[in-house]
């Protein structure tokens, strides 16, 4: 996986743009990691009900970082992890012959937002997924304030909406 680096938004005038660079999550990154998961399930609807412990959210960020069929993906922009991206790989159900890549979570620190970040995630995960024979990738977009800007930039990304998926607890 090449690292992808480039400019975060426009530069102002007097000063310089700063610089980001997307590319695979190691276990160095686990504490940053962890800070990102965290915010993200505070953020979606359905963390509340699958709050992890400190020791199972680390161990398994462990786990993923270092698992081929995990692509974990963070954007660094002057040393700090500002966005992270986790997906996995693996064979459609109906069809195991044929595999297929899926996001789990999508986080970007408010402050690194309405930057070309999430859009350097999103190819990077793209290109993890052709590179490891996905025949087809899926997104998600949480049912929250930003839902329609995620929308409408994974349609020009050449997403379609498949599904609508509901949850609660047992």
């Amino acid at each position: 996986m090449r690292t992808l680096e480039g400019p975060i938004g426009g530069k102002p005038r007097g000063t310089v743009a700063r610089m980001s660079c997307i590319r695979r999550a190691t276990q160095d990154d686990i504490p940053s990691l962890v800070r990102m998961a965290r915010h993200f399930i505070r953020y979606a609807p359905h963390g509340a009900l699958m709050e992890p412990n400190e020791e199972e959210l680390v161990a398994q960020s462990r786990i993923i970082v270092d698992t081929p069929m995990f692509g974990v993906f963070v954007a660094e922009v002057d040393n700090e992890l500002v966005a992270m991206f986790v997906a996995v790989i693996g064979p459609v159900w109906f069809a195991p012959s044929r595999m297929m890549a899926s996001e789990l979570a999508w986080w970007v620190e408010p402050h690194a937002r309405n930057t070309p970040i999430a859009f350097r995630l999103l190819k990077a995960y793209e290109d993890w997924a052709k590179e490891n024979n996905a025949e087809c990738m899926f997104m998600a977009s949480l049912e929250m304030d930003h839902g329609p800007n995620v929308e409408r930039m994974l349609t020009r990304f050449g997403y379609a909406k498949s599904e609508t998926q509901y949850f609660k607890g047992t």
